[in-house]
């Protein structure tokens, strides 16, 4: 039986190492596609984010 309970805590204690290494991959993974979706959306974000301006009147062209 304590054998048992021996192997039961090297288990436990490898798959809590296995569980933190598939945490860091998928918060890698996670910041890898925000990163290419912001690339990807940065000039439509842009354009949402500073409006489009007059050069004679300096006011916005946009409608809001």
């Amino acid at each position: 039986m304590k054998r048992v309970a021996v192997i039961a805590r090297c288990t436990d204690a490898f798959c809590a190492r296995l569980n933190d290494g598939l945490v860091a991959v998928a918060l890698a993974l996670a910041i890898l596609n925000a990163a290419i979706a912001l690339q990807h959306d940065f000039p439509s974000l842009l354009a949402l984010a500073l409006p489009t301006v007059d050069p004679e009147t300096a006011v916005s062209i946009n409608e809001f």
